[in-house]
């Protein structure tokens, strides 16, 4: 019988085979072609190969393991850390209503358009706040930005023949569009397992995928910028303004500072934000 965890395993594991193998060609390939070690986006990739692995697993891994020295110098086994993870396992999947429901729970699908955020911290007095949610501007410019990313890095085209009338959806891929073939399946590897979690869960499950989310806004931006165009500069401006802005205004809404209780009942744009 599997648990929630096991159902998210099954369906996140092709989307982060995807992402995997998009970064280890990628890596192989420059390692077997010398003009491309050269270059110094090779070099970076390379780097990178032996930096993650390190950095990213057993780095972690050591210290997450070394935070239990002090639990077995004062008399506790491996046995007693292997039960305090079985626990922390078992409570993460069976943590779902109705015996584990929350007002303020969401969906995997409600994430990524931030339909109900979180509240962590409320005054006495209730005009200071600490709310868990995103910046929209950020958020959901990030939506059509990751659909950007995959058409760019799977180089799809649709094209319409004068003569016929008829479109045809071209594609493949290059070897410098692998970062953005790694980057997309990385967020879908991050954010689908949660589609089949049982568990109550909340919008800061999403906080890994929105990694991905933010670096394929930041490629779009980019993208603007370097057109050289009136439009695409003024358009890529335009984003980072109105992301420093929104980010102002919910500042308080997320630090807990004191604000009148006309700015407050400002940020509650829809009723789920309440």
């Amino acid at each position: 019988v599997r648990d929630g965890f096991g159902d998210a395993a099954l369906l996140g594991m092709p989307a982060l085979a995807l992402a995997v193998a998009s970064a280890l060609v990628g890596v192989v390939a420059i390692l077997l072609d010398r003009d491309l070690r050269g270059l110094p986006r090779g070099r970076v990739y390379v780097h990178m190969a032996l930096v993650i692995p390190v950095f990213f697993m057993l780095v972690p891994g050591y210290v997450y393991g070394v935070t239990y020295v002090p639990m077995l110098l004062n008399g506790h086994s491996v046995g007693d850390v292997k039960d305090l993870n079985r626990q922390a396992y078992d409570f993460h999947s069976n943590c779902k209503p109705p015996g584990c429901a929350h007002s303020y729970s969401s969906t995997w699908l409600e994430w990524p358009i931030i339909k109900r955020p979180i509240y962590f911290y409320v005054d006495a007095g209730g005009s200071a706040k600490i709310y868990s949610m995103g910046n929209p501007a950020v958020w959901w410019l990030g939506i059509p930005a990751l659909g950007f990313v995959l058409l760019q890095g799977l180089r799809l085209r649709l094209r319409l023949d004068p003569d016929t009338g008829r479109t045809r959806l071209t594609g493949g891929l290059v070897m410098a569009n692998w970062p953005l073939v790694f980057v997309f399946f990385s967020f879908l590897a991050l954010w689908l397992p949660w589609a089949t979690q049982p568990r109550t869960l909340f919008l800061y499950h999403y906080l890994p995928a929105l990694i991905f989310v933010i670096l394929s806004l930041g490629y779009c931006v980019q993208r603007l910028w370097d057109t050289g165009e009136q439009w695409g500069r003024t358009s890529a401006v335009a984003v980072l303004v109105l992301a420093a802005a929104t980010f102002v205004y919910f500042y308080p809404h997320w630090t807990a500072l004191d604000v009148s209780r006309a700015l407050d009942e400002s940020y509650y744009w829809f009723k789920s934000w309440r």
